[in-house]
């Protein structure tokens, strides 16, 4: 019986959709059938394109995804933060967001636009996920960063 050997993870895309992140809007019920909202459905549209003529590549296997949401920075401290985050004018660098929109929903937005530009045949083949959001750092662009990796034997 041989080893599998050792398994890594090895990044084949990386890309970024300029603009601020947008999360999947709830589906809709309307005369006897459901559907995406406009806004979610136009942003997903855009970002497929975005992602379509970033790579040719189509991938078959198991991936590993690994997003950056990254928020506009507010000019005034939001509210909550006062507690947790004294030195929010002193802070350049980025921040947690922890407020609206959930990343489960931000995640599901990027994957499906993922899928719809050809790249994944499916988003069930996204076996690991490792997701981030943030307000960006002092003059940085809002933005979605996005990292998608498939498993090569490095050790045999």
């Amino acid at each position: 019986m041989s080893a599998p050997g050792l398994l890594a993870w090895d990044a084949v895309v990386r890309g970024s959709i300029p603009g601020k992140p947008m999360a999947m809007g709830r589906p809709r019920i309307g005369r006897n059938r459901m559907f995406t909202p406009k806004a979610s459905r136009e942003y997903m549209e855009e970002a497929a394109r975005i992602i379509a003529e970033s790579t040719e590549l189509r991938i078959t296997q198991p991936v590993h995804v690994n997003m950056e949401f990254i928020f506009a920075r507010p000019k005034s401290m939001p509210r909550g933060w006062r507690d947790h985050l004294f030195s929010w004018g002193k802070t350049k660098g980025r921040v947690w967001k922890w407020t609206r929109p959930d990343i489960d929903n931000l995640e599901k937005m990027l994957l499906d636009s993922i899928v719809r530009s050809g790249l994944l045949l499916d988003d069930s083949q996204v076996v690991s996920t490792h997701s981030e959001k943030f307000y960006g750092a002092a003059g940085e662009a809002p933005q979605v960063n996005y990292t998608i990796s498939i498993q090569r034997r490095i050790f045999y």
